[in-house]
Order: C-alpha cells, then structure tokens, then sequence
C-alpha cells in the first residue's frame, strides 16, 4: 500500500488528538478552528521539492494543510535516490500547539481563557 503524505499528516493529527487529555480535546473538538487536508502537491524535481514547504493557512475552511511531495522511480540513474517518497510533513508537536493555542484563537480570542483565584 503506498501512502501519500496527506495521509502521514492525518497520521500525526490522530496521534497528537490521543495525546492531549481528554478535556483539552473536548475543548478543541468544540471551539477549535480544524484541520482541513488538502492533496499532495507533487514536485517535479529535487530541487523544486528541497524549495517547497509544508503550506499552512488559516482559512474560513480551517486550519489548511498541503505537503509538497515528490516520488522518484525506481529506474532513476542515481539509484541511492530512486524509488524514495519524500514529503514535508506536519510536526504532532505543532498541532498539539494548535489545539492546545492556536486553534482556538478564532472562537476563544474574547473569552477569558483563565482567572486567577482572588
């Protein structure tokens, strides 16, 4: 089964959701602005690959996600390259960061998040 990087960013979006507790998710779940995956955006080179990034933008949609990726075949020249997937990928840490933080910017930004005790 070959997997495309979208899906390797789902991936880190499950595991990072099962390592918060449970409140937190519940929290995100409800108020937290969502990832949306978008396809891979293939590269047509290496070098065009090692130029691109993981493009990230806070839409209307959500928190928008697309790799770029490229795959080599199996016949190239260079074999210690050839038949290789390589993807930017989006960190568990950051989207741990996004639901713990960012995520709920938009819909918690004018609530008192925390009060101190008097």
């Amino acid at each position: 089964q070959t997997y495309t990087c979208k899906d390797l960013n789902q991936l880190a979006i499950d595991y990072a959701l099962k390592s918060v507790p449970e409140k937190t998710r519940e929290r995100f779940e409800n108020h937290g602005t969502k990832f949306v995956l978008l396809d891979d955006k293939q590269a047509k080179t290496g070098f065009t690959w090692v130029a691109g990034s993981l493009s990230k933008e806070d839409t209307s949609n959500g928190y928008e996600i697309q790799s770029a990726s490229l795959f080599t075949h199996s016949d190239m020249k260079i074999q210690k390259y050839a038949g290789m997937q390589y993807c930017h990928l989006l960190s568990p840490a950051r989207v741990i960061e996004w639901i713990y933080v960012d995520g709920l910017r938009a819909k918690l930004n004018n609530c008192l998040l925390y009060t101190s005790p008097s």
